[in-house]
């Protein structure tokens, strides 16, 4: 440990350094009574590689407010509940964003925006990391799927549409159109 003292107690700003068999740990940050305690970073190393980052208020297992968590190629920026993520929040994976929006308990949860590798993109409900409920799936090729979803699947009313013209417009079922209404050419 380097850093600041009181009564001989780690307390203040600092640096730790733990060390195990094979990686090590360095926390650099604000200290109360020997532990981690308010705002901090935490740099984890297996084989002289970083392979975790924390940055955020400590101790990280009760965090609340805003932070960042990287573990490999993966980053969260958002807010945080008791260590969970919670709130607004991106992730990104490899510098590409792959889904801004609400989290819950850890989980992709409430509204937001997924984006795929391909580039389409999904936009709406989700529960449980999964589109739920009314939403927009856009394969970005002019194909698109306005209506509902449960479990990553259409389910219930929605419209695919090809640029302006209606391809399916009914009930869906497990992704598969169930009832198929009449429909006209929009535009």
């Amino acid at each position: 440990y380097k850093g600041s003292f009181v009564d001989e107690n780690w307390e203040g700003q600092g640096t730790l350094k733990y060390f195990y068999e094979y990686s090590y740990t360095i926390y650099k940050g604000t200290f109360k009574i020997d532990a981690p305690a308010g705002m901090g970073e935490q740099f984890e190393y297996f084989d002289g590689k970083e392979v975790n980052y924390k940055k955020g208020i400590f101790p990280f297992d009760k965090m609340n407010g805003k932070g960042e968590v990287r573990v490999g190629l993966n980053r969260y920026l958002g807010e945080f509940k008791k260590g969970k993520r919670e709130g607004q929040g991106k992730l990104i994976n490899n510098k590409v964003l792959v889904y801004e929006g609400e989290w819950k308990n850890d989980k992709i949860d409430g509204i937001g925006k997924r984006y795929f590798p391909d580039g389409s993109f999904y936009m709406g409900k989700f529960k449980q990391n999964e589109p739920n409920g009314f939403g927009v799936k856009d394969w970005g090729d002019g194909y698109m799927y306005i209506g509902e979803f449960h479990d990553g699947l259409f389910e219930g009313n929605g419209v695919v549409f090809k640029d302006t013209r209606v391809l399916a417009s009914g009930i869906w079922a497990q992704g598969e159109v169930e009832y198929q209404r009449d429909y006209q050419q929009i535009m």
